[in-house]
């Protein structure tokens, strides 16, 4: 009689055990759903939409600069990321599990926003910047604003499947423990174990998009940024150049590739005061303005490649970091 007790006991052990087994596998192929599609759509989108912002951004610097050569390596990078993008969205049709017509539009807005991006970039090679930036205003801007929506609908739809996916886990994970709760107390531990590490990769990989979606707003913002300082340096009729402690060229503007003759690869790294007829003052003028903080019409003369000569009226000033630190000396104008 007892040895029947246990042979039951033994049967009824063995059989929950492997409805234990079972549910735990249950759970594993849940969480692999998880990885193999909600989140590897949600990467896929966030990925091509990432590759679509940064072609936008060397839309922009085509359209603001005509150095030719900086224009056709953007272009090549352009290519690139179309190229990134595609296979983005290719792969995201595989993964998607919502309908897939989503991607469809997605990749139809994304061809016409190329088409009309495209044009833009023709009109502006052939120094037509006023069409090619109407064009993107009044067609581009509505364009890439759909672009951005349809994507961001697919990574709203493979999250809430992710959370779906999620709330599965948790059930099933507490049917199991209601079951287990006396005889398998170290299965019912290794299941909310399990549910644990989902729970918690969830919330890390939504951390993880939001503060890529900050990061890529920042570098957009600094890339603008950048990109907008530059030119209004450039635009000044006045030769602009800054100077290290040790007196090294560390930036010039056009002008002063005009005045000197010479590029502005040729002038940064090297000597400032050897373009001027009289390098001692010129090295003693700079050394004020750090000895001082400043240097008002200090006279001197600024030597062409050609030996031509100009006269000019050195005014400078010291320029600093964030924290106060000097970086170099910041001549605003030259007379």
């Amino acid at each position: 009689m007892i040895t029947s007790g246990y042979a039951l006991v033994l049967l009824l052990v063995v059989v929950r055990g492997i409805l234990t087994i079972s549910g735990i596998n249950s759970l594993q192929l849940i969480t692999s759903d998880i990885y193999a599609h909600p989140f590897k759509s949600t990467n896929a989108a966030l990925e091509a939409e990432d590759s679509i912002a940064r072609t936008r951004i060397r839309l922009f610097l085509i359209l603001m600069f005509d150095d030719p050569q900086k224009v056709e390596g953007w272009l090549s990078e352009i290519q690139a990321l179309d190229a990134d993008a595609k296979e983005q969205l290719d792969g995201l049709r595989t993964s998607f599990l919502g309908d897939t017509r989503q991607v469809d539009e997605a990749e139809n807005l994304l061809r016409q926003w190329q088409e009309i991006r495209n044009r833009a970039i023709e009109l502006s090679v052939r120094g037509q910047r006023g069409d090619a930036t109407r064009l993107i205003m009044e067609s581009s801007v509505e364009k890439f604003a759909q672009l951005s929506d349809s994507l961001d609908y697919i990574i709203d739809y493979a999250r809430h499947k992710a959370t779906a996916y999620v709330d599965e886990a948790e059930r099933k994970a507490a049917t199991e423990r209601n079951w287990t709760v006396w005889s398998f107390i170290g299965l019912v531990v290794a299941i909310v174990s399990i549910c644990w590490v989902v729970v918690r990769r969830v919330m890390l990989m939504v951390r993880y998009v939001e503060q890529l979606e900050k990061d890529l707003l920042e570098s957009r913002h600094k890339a603008e940024t950048a990109a907008y300082t530059r030119s209004l340096i450039e635009v000044s009729i006045d030769p602009l150049v800054t100077i290290s402690p040790g007196g090294k060229v560390t930036d010039v503007n056009r002008a002063t590739e005009q005045v000197t003759g010479r590029s502005r690869d040729e002038l940064v790294g090297t000597d400032f005061a050897d373009y001027f007829t009289e390098p001692d003052k010129a090295r003693e003028g700079y050394q004020r303005v750090f000895l001082e903080g400043s240097v008002i019409d200090y006279p001197l003369t600024i030597r062409h490649r050609e030996d031509r000569i100009t006269e000019v009226l050195y005014n400078a000033s010291l320029y600093r970091d964030g924290a106060g630190k000097v970086l170099g000396c910041l001549p605003p104008r030259v007379m």
